[in-house]
């Protein structure tokens, strides 16, 4: 739908810059229609053929052919610049932040804290929720089969907060508690995978639905409006103090 949008404002720019053409050849015919009596003075004779070939008539239905094509080119200037501002607000409407890890703190045996500090990327507040989190013994792919997988609340279990609204460019840091049920698990190599569920501002999305009506179904602009970010790492726990 994006690209159908991007197409479509492509093909306007290029009829309305046909239109701006003609409209440039129309005014030159209409000048050299004008001059030509004042320089052409050699002779009656000339005079009469330039006013035979190009009579008032003729001035005033060219010159109404300019004034519709103007209209016209304005016209369609202002429509394509319409839908190249819905085609932004379209690529707008999809989350885009970035989630990075600041550090991993092992506090006490089985007790390990995760940093991340999110910033948001696009143009729009969009709201994170709680994330959830994938812990095994061998890595973790970003889809698929999962091998070694330990289950949550009988092996481990995870503290998380909500996130909440991010505006543009601000960067917000989030720790999150991981407690092994097994403590001696901390001894060997553990992997994660944590997904970041976020979402445009509701009402950024509301607006965009109205704006948007006739060109995209309202369930369309929700499934724009909403993105999972999964981000993959080694819990780096060693042999611990006590």
């Amino acid at each position: 739908m994006e690209a159908q949008i991007a197409k479509l404002a492509s093909a306007m720019q290029t009829v309305a810059d046909r239109l701006g053409t003609l409209e440039t050849d129309v005014r030159n015919q209409l000048d050299q229609a004008r001059t030509q009596p004042a320089t052409q003075q050699q002779g009656r004779s000339q005079t009469d053929d330039v006013n035979r070939r190009l009579s008032e008539a003729q001035m005033k239905k060219l010159e109404s052919a300019t004034a519709r094509l103007e209209d016209e080119i304005g016209n369609m200037r202002q429509r394509t610049q319409v839908t190249v501002d819905l085609n932004a607000l379209v690529q707008g409407l999809r989350p885009n932040i970035s989630f990075d890890v600041v550090r991993v703190d092992i506090k006490q045996p089985g007790i390990i804290d995760l940093t991340f500090q999110a910033r948001n990327l696009g143009p729009y507040a969009a709201v994170v929720e709680f994330p959830e989190l994938i812990l095994a013994t061998k890595p973790i792919p970003q889809t698929g089969t999962i091998e070694g997988q330990l289950t949550q609340a009988q092996d481990y279990s995870f503290k998380a907060v909500r996130m909440g609204t991010l505006l543009p460019s601000q960067p917000s840091n989030h720790a999150y508690t991981l407690a092994l049920t097994d403590p001696r698990r901390i001894e060997q190599p553990l992997y994660y995978r944590i997904t970041f569920r976020a979402a445009t501002d509701p009402t950024v999305v509301a607006t965009a639905t109205r704006l948007l009506r006739g060109r995209l179904l309202e369930k369309e602009v929700q499934e724009l409006s909403v993105l999972s970010f999964n981000r993959l790492g080694e819990l780096t726990v060693g042999q611990q103090r006590p």
